[in-house]
């Protein structure tokens, strides 16, 4: 089969994608950008949480970029996080994958969050709390807190959320205050990157 070592299976969360070890790593990435070729349209509708599963394969930091530019050229797809064969989805608080960090719960004030990598926060953030990252940082609801995507210098990181309503928003060493008079919280997901040396917040899909 064309795509034979790459398999799609749909869980409660999204999509895991499974990429078979027993191929080359350059084979890999081609079945996978065939199958998405494949898919055409589909993925394009509504966002889509990605979960890679590696078998017992082992990439590193450049090899996993590929496979999330491979995926952020569809629209849809979001990566959270690569699993390998001995790591499992659990009712933890917190899961750690080699580039990302996934958060199930709430932030409340006082509690501060940082991470190498990427943090996902399956919650909100409540103003007084203060989420730290080196990549990217996606709350999937209100943001109220202090965020900081990009700490050593990244200005290609974002941040987005359901809600952004910040108390501040850094992106390296850029920074972003809240404004005096809030404005109405929007009715789409937004998210804050670098354009013109500034911060900029605007919807993460029109």
């Amino acid at each position: 089969m064309k795509n034979e070592g790459v398999v799609f299976k749909g869980d409660l969360d999204g999509v895991i994608v499974n990429l078979s070890d027993q191929l080359e790593f350059d084979t890999v990435k081609e079945k996978l950008q065939d199958k998405l070729a494949e898919a055409g349209n589909f993925f394009d509708e509504e966002k889509i949480n990605i979960k890679v599963e590696l078998g017992t394969r082992e990439l590193n930091a450049e090899q996993k970029k590929e496979l999330i530019n491979i995926f952020k050229d569809k629209p849809g797809l979001s990566v959270l996080e690569f699993i390998n064969h001995d790591d499992r989805f659990s009712d933890s608080e917190t899961e750690t994958g080699n580039d990302t960090l996934l958060v199930k719960q709430t932030l409340r004030s006082g509690q501060s969050i940082s991470h190498e990598g990427n943090i996902v926060i399956q919650g909100s953030v409540n103003p007084g709390a203060e989420v730290i990252a080196e990549g990217d940082i996606i709350i999937m609801g209100k943001f109220k807190g202090i965020a900081h995507a990009g700490a050593k210098g990244n200005v290609e990181a974002t941040i987005s959320a359901f809600r952004l309503e910040p108390t501040q928003l850094r992106i390296a060493h850029y920074i972003s205050r809240a404004p005096d008079n809030p404005l109405s919280s929007p009715e789409h997901p937004e998210v804050a990157f670098i354009k013109d040396k500034h911060i900029v917040i605007d919807y993460l899909k029109r």
